[in-house]
């Protein structure tokens, strides 16, 4: 989810939508979200055309983008959220990407891709299963607390809706974890 690209707006690259909030003036951050112009579905594919997404807000870190098609209608959220400590300044963050959500959209699905920089799992909820659990931080726990606030789930974290692998991120130094959603 972090592009470091400085483009903003709607671009089209090989078959696919571009939508991009840009990153800081020092390279941080930046946020993109791809769609196939052309969707294949069980019947006629879906054809995806610029006057069917619009971006509702974007910053280095949060990027929301409304799908409304005459078959489909979808909010999407793409997070990049801090990778700080202070829980004082994750919970602020939490707090405003809440604020930014598009009250008119609440009611809307919402599909959220999220670099969440935190481990969850070890506690469970109707938003969050244990399925790859991680123990969980306090990065994590903000996330947490945000998606039950919201209704929203993580389907990779319970078994019935993930196959695979876990790790989604993976240290220079060989490390790795569980922090895209």
């Amino acid at each position: 989810q972090e592009t470091r690209c400085r483009k903003v707006g709607h671009e089209f690259f090989e078959g696919y939508h571009v939508l991009s909030a840009k990153a800081t003036s020092r390279g941080h951050g930046g946020i993109q979200l791809w769609i196939a112009q052309v969707i294949p579905t069980q019947g006629e594919p879906l054809h995806i055309t610029h006057e069917h997404l619009r971006i509702l807000y974007g910053d280095e870190r949060r990027l929301f983008v409304r799908l409304r098609h005459p078959r489909l209608a979808l909010l999407f959220i793409v997070l990049h959220a801090p990778c700080c400590d202070d829980e004082q300044e994750i919970q602020q963050w939490w707090s405003s990407t809440s604020a930014l959500f598009p009250g008119q959209y609440r009611t809307w699905t919402c599909a959220i891709l999220c670099d969440s920089n935190g481990r969850l799992g070890s506690i469970t909820s109707k938003a969050v299963g244990g399925f790859g659990a991680e123990q969980e931080t306090i990065r994590g726990a903000a996330f947490h607390d945000w998606l039950v606030a919201h209704s929203l789930i993580l389907p990779q974290t319970f078994v019935e809706s993930h196959h695979g692998e876990h790790d989604t991120w993976t240290h220079a130094e060989g490390s790795q974890g569980r922090l895209d959603f």
